[in-house]
């Protein structure tokens, strides 16, 4: 497997500019890899209790919806490593070795977390709902623990509080045909590396939703703006190296527009067709490993419903993956020029196709997925060392499945 591996470091006339080159992901001879083993274990504890009220007025119906919710959790996880496994060798596969672990944990990570969430929402809906207004308030209190027993330092521990907002307006201007806005903020408690801290966010939307033969075929359309800060992803470099940080921290903003088709084409023939652009990005501009700018789905549905073939339902379905980022880079160079991504994974399209039976009480099922067999490219992107998440597509798949009712 080959990539470009872009250089970051800027021009400079003494050492010559530095120009992209061709370079080996790995030595397929020789495939660095690591044994981990891990255990972990959790209790959680929910309550939660809702009170609504419905008011229907002369001009105006109302809504109102108000409760409290109690979560606690407590876990921990162990784990162990074995960086003496022997390199894989991609011409000699078949050699088998059972990591040598040792009788130490290496790892030792405990979290725990009490929430308290008490909420109130409103809705207001006017000329027998051809409008609409919503608004909530969400306060969020939370003790969250998380410490590194081995490292034996001080727990980390966020207590503190949140208030979430949204609002929200839906109009009709025909009777099939709506358009509706929407603003909201959020806030959750999360964990990175042994360290307690929130996770904010804030969306807007405006979009539409129609409805064409008889409430047969709808059409939908979105475009949106979303923020997020403290973003987790897994760190490929701990993969290798165990003292690195197991997670890495962004700031992330995504926009983009959405479009979806759905309903009955014909008596027999149904459609789902969606289709998503985006622009996730990172606070550096970047590109978010593993996500493309272009997703698009299409889901075919043939149900015959009289003759001999009643009962026999016939289905076909594609989706499109555009190109992604194909791993993180690091935010600075020595000369504090920002990282770029190392390579790219190519777009990819997937396959499937169904066939299903009912017969009294015996339903019989039959999918095909990856139908033309295509299986020669990266399907999950992961980052320039390995163990981190390269996967190729398997072959063709094929499953049956019957079910039968008493």
């Amino acid at each position: 497997m080959w990539a470009l591996a872009q250089s970051s470091l800027p021009y400079n006339a003494v050492t010559n500019p530095y120009v992209g080159t061709n370079s080996p992901f790995f030595n397929p001879a020789a495939v660095p890899v690591r044994g981990d083993i891990q255990w972990s274990r959790r209790k959680t504890t929910n309550l939660q209790t809702d009170l609504v009220g419905k008011f229907e007025l002369p001009y105006v119906t109302t809504q109102t919806v108000a409760g409290v919710a109690l979560s606690h959790q407590t876990g921990y996880t162990h784990g162990k490593s074995d960086s003496t496994v022997p390199a894989i060798n991609l011409f000699a596969p078949n050699v088998r070795m059972y990591p040598n672990y040792p009788s130490n944990l290496q790892t030792f990570n405990t979290s725990s977390f009490t929430n308290t969430q008490m909420y109130v929402n409103e809705r207001l809906s006017f000329w027998k709902d051809r409008m609409s207004l919503t608004g909530g308030v969400l306060r969020f209190d939370t003790r969250t623990t998380a410490s590194n027993v081995l490292a034996g330092t001080v727990p980390s521990v966020l207590d503190d509080g949140k208030n979430m907002t949204s609002i929200g307006a839906l109009v009709k201007p025909l009777e099939n045909v709506s358009v509706y806005y929407s603003h909201s903020t959020n806030s959750s408690p999360t964990i990175a590396n042994n360290l307690a801290l929130w996770r904010d966010g804030k969306q807007d939307e405006v979009g539409m939703k129609t409805e064409f033969f008889n409430q047969q075929l709808g059409f939908n359309a979105a475009y949106f703006h979303i923020a997020q800060t403290n973003v987790t992803t897994p760190n490929p470099d701990h993969q290798n190296n165990p003292s690195a940080p197991e997670q890495l921290l962004s700031d992330l903003t995504n926009h983009g527009l959405e479009f979806e088709l759905t309903g009955s084409v014909t008596r027999d023939l149904s459609i789902v067709a969606t289709y998503s652009h985006l622009q996730m990005r990172d606070k550096l501009g970047r590109r978010v490993r593993a996500v493309a700018d272009d997703i698009g789905a299409l889901l075919l549905s043939y149900h015959f419903k009289e003759g001999d073939l009643n009962g026999l339902a016939v289905d076909f379905g594609v989706t499109y993956t555009g190109k992604r980022a194909g791993d993180t880079p690091i935010n600075f160079t020595p000369l504090n020029v920002v990282g770029q991504v190392s390579f790219y994974l190519k777009p990819m399209y997937s396959t499937t196709a169904g066939v299903a039976y009912g017969w009294k009480n015996y339903a019989f099922r039959l999918n095909i997925d990856n139908l033309f067999d295509d299986k020669n490219y990266i399907a999950v992107a992961g980052g320039r060392v390995s163990g981190t998440g390269l996967t190729t597509a398997t072959g063709i798949n094929v499953k049956l499945t019957t079910t039968v009712k008493f």
